[in-house]
């Protein structure tokens, strides 16, 4: 339930048909093929595309976590958030991380002097300044066509208007599509807790010939976002990486980074990489203090004493 509260289901019984005059970049007979190709395929699968759109996909949070742990909370997005994408790919469709700027898509409208005064004023009070989710369409559909098409018709039903919104404008809406977890080509990570000893045995690790990691030194590529799935366009990346550096790729693939048993959301994620083992450093925490104690305060006098705790 904590998942959906930004897009709740409201199928009005109405009828979208969206025609809009293409946009910079889209323009000419293709751009305007496609983008009718989109509208076309929106409105007949209609139903079931709205039936697996409204998760929540996005990792920020702030507050209290009723009657349940954090973990036990972010299990619970991944799994509603993933349904959806699974249940849009088997209607063929590709699913997207929606973004939308409510306060300037309306002042937008208004100074236009738009004439769905009397709906939106109805309506109004009941959406955020932005809403964000997940967002099912066809496969026909491009980027560009996420904000000018598929989410005004979303929207519409969302608040049960009459009169299908306008296209939103790149400035009010953003979309990524999303991918699955299980989809990144990764066979082990090399974790654990800061000063444990993970800089030492990474150094190690990749004298085997045998063993690529992703990066030089600690790789911060999960930490780019907070997302509840990644990109396709992380996947693809992080997936091709030897092949874009003009490189064989290694037998074993590992990415190195002690920050990743701390964050909750990476961490659920990768336990759903499928076959990813992971190697997590500890140390005693007596002896931590004292390495952390000596490094940052007894052999750097000048240094501002910082407090523990």
């Amino acid at each position: 339930q904590t998942a959906r509260v930004f897009f709740p289901r409201c199928i009005a019984l109405v009828t979208i048909f969206v025609h809009l005059r293409p946009t910079s970049g889209e323009g000419g007979a293709d751009g305007s093929y496609l983008q009718h190709a989109c509208s076309v395929h929106y409105e007949a699968k209609k139903a079931e595309l709205l039936s697996v759109s409204g998760a929540s996909t996005s990792g920020n949070f702030q507050g209290t976590v009723a009657g349940s742990t954090m973990d036990e909370w972010v299990s619970n997005k991944h799994n509603l958030a993933e349904a959806e994408l699974n249940a849009c790919w088997n209607f063929g469709g590709h699913y997207w991380d929606v973004t939308f700027h409510t306060r300037k898509y309306m002042a937008r409208l208004q100074t236009n002097g738009w004439t769905l005064r009397n709906e939106l004023d109805a309506r109004l009070p009941l959406l955020p300044a932005m809403l964000s989710g997940g967002v099912c369409a066809p496969s026909v559909c491009e980027h560009q066509h996420i904000g000018a098409i598929v989410f005004p018709a979303y929207l519409t039903e969302l608040l049960q208007m009459v009169t299908t919104l306008p296209a939103a404008i790149p400035s009010e809406v953003e979309a990524k599509e999303l991918s699955q977890w299980n989809k990144f080509r990764l066979d082990f990570l090399l974790a654990g807790l800061n000063s444990c000893g993970t800089t030492s045995l990474y150094e190690g690790l990749k004298q085997n010939l045998d063993i690529g990691f992703t990066s030089v030194g600690e790789d911060d590529f999960f930490f780019r976002h907070r997302s509840i799935l990644p990109y396709r366009s992380d996947v693809e990346a992080l997936n091709g990486l030897w092949a874009s550096r003009g490189m064989p790729e290694p037998r074993v693939r590992g990415l190195y980074h002690p920050g990743i048993y701390h964050n909750v959301i990476i961490r659920h994620g990768l336990m759903r990489i499928a076959n990813l083992r992971a190697i997590i450093i500890v140390c005693d925490p007596l002896s931590r203090f004292e390495k952390m104690f000596w490094n940052g305060h007894a052999c750097r006098p000048d240094r501002e004493v910082v407090p523990f705790g």
